[in-house]
């Protein structure tokens, strides 16, 4: 009974410790950011401490809603420019076309930083 306690509070706090408002990297290219950090450091009563939790707080529900699933959004991005690619060429598609390859490469872009930030935070992990 007690190793199973012990266990299940060790379990317990690895997944509140995970759960934590992190920034994240690709938060900063959208400047949308910039607007909310004033909005709530300019609209939070309070101590700093106070002012900085709920900023980090509101900018990462923010972010979770804006940066849904990146790598799944290359992927679609990817897939779209491969069907405009197969059609007739004309004026229309071809200006879909550079528009949908801008999303691919912000896509890729947002893809390349939440990668890289996860394999930082998975080397400080594990100390190497």
């Amino acid at each position: 009974m007690v190793l199973y306690y012990s266990t299940n509070i060790v379990y317990r706090q690895r997944r509140l410790k995970d759960t934590r408002n992190k920034y994240k990297k690709i938060w900063s290219t959208n400047t949308e950011r910039n607007n909310i950090v004033k909005n709530m450091w300019n609209n939070t009563e309070g101590s700093y401490d106070r002012k900085l939790q709920e900023t980090l707080t509101t900018i990462s529900k923010w972010g979770k809603e804006k940066f849904v699933d990146i790598p799944k959004v290359s992927k679609r991005a990817q897939a779209k420019l491969d069907k405009i690619r197969n059609l007739k060429a004309t004026t229309e598609n071809i200006h879909l076309i550079i528009e949908v390859e801008k999303a691919l490469d912000d896509a890729l872009k947002n893809k390349e930083l939440w990668w890289s930030q996860r394999a930082k935070l998975s080397l400080l992990k594990e100390g190497t």
